[in-house]
């Protein structure tokens, strides 16, 4: 180790994980932020960690995972604290990488904190989004162009539609993730893909990011 690792406990050679933890700044409890940091090293099984206490209701945390970190885990030690949410940035190596996947944690985190439905995100998963949302009214035209009826129809054909094209279109595991029959998934998408101005052989990518967008961003059609 260098002095500078030496000094903070934490290799900064190593490859590093990024996380923001936080809770609305009336309601945040500091113990449960901690406990579920220490909760987010056990589950990644991480040779070493780092724990900044950014303020009163908020923590910065990088791990040296040893194993991927699946959203399940994360799910389930969140779980006992309702109130903490979680934004995850990507993967990354070396002095550079301990500064990249924190600020990318960050671009996560300032994405989602204004809507209390998301409680974990990781970057690798809003990447498109976070790109997207610097120009909102373009993002808007964009939504609109490639969902057009879609946008305003049900909810549950927009989530269904946008776990399908996730699970790489197979239904099977969209109706296994969303707890439905396999025939209701199947139907659901025929009733979104009608709805749809483009077509999803052509055009999947771009209507995959315009549903993550509505979702992230929790947009409603005007």
């Amino acid at each position: 180790m260098t002095g500078v690792d030496q000094s903070l406990g934490y290799s900064l050679s190593a490859r590093h994980l990024g996380v923001i933890l936080w809770a609305p700044p009336r309601i945040a409890d500091r113990a449960a932020l901690v406990q579920v940091a220490s909760g987010l090293g056990r589950i990644a099984e991480s040779r070493s960690r780092l724990l900044v206490h950014a303020s009163a209701s908020s923590l910065w945390l990088w791990l040296t995972p040893g194993i991927p970190v699946s959203a399940e885990a994360l799910e389930t030690a969140l779980a006992p604290h309702r109130d903490v949410r979680l934004a995850i940035g990507s993967l990354d190596e070396g002095v550079d990488g301990f500064r990249r996947t924190h600020d990318r944690a960050v671009e996560t985190q300032r994405l989602v904190q204004s809507n209390n439905a998301h409680r974990l995100a990781f970057y690798d998963d809003v990447a498109a989004v976070i790109l997207l949302a610097r120009d909102e009214a373009r993002l808007r035209e964009f939504i609109y162009a490639t969902l057009g009826p879609l946008a305003s129809g049900p909810q549950d054909l927009r989530d269904t539609l946008r776990m399908f094209i996730h699970q790489r279109y197979n239904a099977s595991r969209t109706a296994e993730l969303l707890f439905t029959h396999r025939n209701t998934i199947l139907q659901r998408i025929r009733r979104a893909e009608d709805r749809l101005p483009v077509t999803l052989d052509r055009h999947g990518t771009n209507v995959g990011i315009a549903l993550d967008a509505m979702h992230w961003l929790n947009l409603q059609d005007e």
